[in-house]
């Protein structure tokens, strides 16, 4: 038995000891629509990050609705860069850990509504971030 596993029954047997009726350690906000299920935000208690409670939070609302009219979790927030040295890879993992698929669509598209605002964001803010992905 690895040290991580035997750290989290020990820490849940201690949780269940100290909160019988149960403590919220994560929670998770969802939207449902047509046969989707889409989480939208999710977090946790960082005192009980070894625990991985997000993990948990997913599996049982796959569980909850395995059986429904629900067909499709989406759990959003992957990236479309799978090469092995993106940053976001380990998100990405994680989720495709579920055996779960990515959907492409086609891309994004600004519409500017005040162009103004839009053109000093395009030369200030903009130009920032350049000079950051360029170093």
């Amino acid at each position: 038995m690895d040290i991580l596993f035997s750290y989290k029954i020990v820490k849940s047997i201690e949780l269940l000891k100290q909160y019988p009726e149960g403590i919220t350690i994560a929670g998770t906000i969802i939207i449902k629509s047509k046969n989707t299920i889409h989480l939208i935000m999710d977090g946790y208690n960082k005192e009980y990050s070894k625990l991985c409670p997000l993990y948990l939070a997913r599996w049982e609302i796959i569980q909850h609705y395995l059986n429904t009219e629900y067909k499709y979790f989406d759990m959003n927030a992957i990236t479309g860069l799978f090469e092995e040295n993106n940053k976001y890879k380990n998100l990405n993992d994680m989720k495709f850990g579920y055996n779960a698929k990515a959907y492409e669509y086609i891309g994004e598209f600004n519409l500017i509504v005040n162009t103004p605002m839009y053109t000093l964001y395009k030369s200030v803010i903009a130009e920032d971030s350049l000079k950051d992905l360029k170093k």
